[in-house]
């Protein structure tokens, strides 16, 4: 027993100099090196004016929509808590998504388009 032992452990080292094994970690990091780190800074800078679009907005708007995106609540679970009919709920967050469309329409062009540089 002892000998098929060691012979197995012996052709395991072999197969090991002969196919270096890479963590996966290693791979994926500089992968996301590489590729991501432009893409991910561009993400940053579109939340960034995202961010400062809507402190531009009445207060009003910006908690309404705040906490529709940040919440993932639906409307009429907000319209429960809040007691705003879910008309008017509705009708905020349509303007609201409009404004951010009209205001970052070209910079979420850019990103879909992979041009970060001019975001």
């Amino acid at each position: 027993m002892y000998f098929v032992l060691r012979n197995l452990y012996l052709s395991y080292l072999k197969e090991l100099e002969k196919n270096p094994k890479i963590p996966i970690d290693e791979i994926i990091y500089s992968l996301y090196e590489e590729d991501e780190t432009e893409k991910h800074e561009a993400y940053l800078r579109l939340l960034n004016k995202v961010s400062k679009e809507l402190n531009n907005w009445e207060w009003y708007d910006k908690m309404l929509f705040e906490i529709y995106k940040n919440d993932n609540k639906s409307i009429r679970k907000i319209s429960k808590e809040t007691r705003i009919s879910t008309k008017s709920i509705f009708q905020t967050l349509k303007n609201c998504k409009k404004r951010l469309k009209e205001n970052l329409k070209e910079d979420y062009e850019d990103y879909k388009n992979e041009d970060y540089e001019l975001i």
